[in-house]
Order: C-alpha cells, then structure tokens, then sequence
C-alpha cells in the first residue's frame, strides 16, 4: 500500500514532464512502461534490503531459538516473487493513469 501511494505521488509530480514526452511523440506504452520500470526500480532496493535484513535477523535467531535455520532459500525466493508481483500491479495504476494523459493539458495545467 505504500509502495502504490509513492508511486502515485511520484507519477502525479511527473504530470508535466509525461505532457512534454508525449508532446514529443511519446507513445502510451513508453510512458506506461517508464512509470513500472520506475517503480519496479523501487521494489528492488526494497527487496534487496529486505533480504539483507532477513539474512541478519536469520543469523540472531538461529542462535537463539531451537531448530531454526539461519537462511531459507526457498523463502526468500517466493517472498521476493510474491512481493514483485504485488508491485508490479501497484506500479500498473499510475502508470495507466499517466498514459491516459492529454499531452496539451498537463502542459496547460501546470
């Protein structure tokens, strides 16, 4: 949920920058696809600190609970699947949001 809260921010502060591409000639599937990509770049770092996180909490509680293994692979891999998907389709809403824009009023608007 928060993931799609940035996302919508960021696509709503980038309304005259997407008004000059698509003014340029930008298709709708560009600028669709500039908005995921930007936001799957998001997911990624938080991924990549949640499986660093993961990793050290995973070596804390191995010490100390019984029968605990330090790292799940399996895991970690479907978590990360699950979660990348998740914001994907968070990442799909305000990207069909900025294609659907009028080039001449986003550039008026602002």
């Amino acid at each position: 949920m928060l993931l799609l809260l940035l996302l919508l921010l960021l696509a709503a502060s980038r309304v005259r920058e997407v008004g000059i591409r698509m003014a340029l000639g930008a298709t709708r599937g560009r600028i669709a696809a500039l908005v995921v990509s930007q936001g799957l770049r998001l997911a990624a770092v938080g991924s990549a600190a949640g499986i660093l996180a993961s990793l050290l909490a995973g070596r804390l509680l191995s010490g100390i609970l019984f029968g605990v293994r330090s790292v799940d692979a399996a895991t970690l891999v479907l978590t990360v699947a699950v979660l990348a998907l998740a914001a994907t389709l968070a990442a799909l809403i305000p990207a069909v949001r900025s294609a659907r824009l009028e080039p001449m009023k986003a550039l008026r608007n602002n």
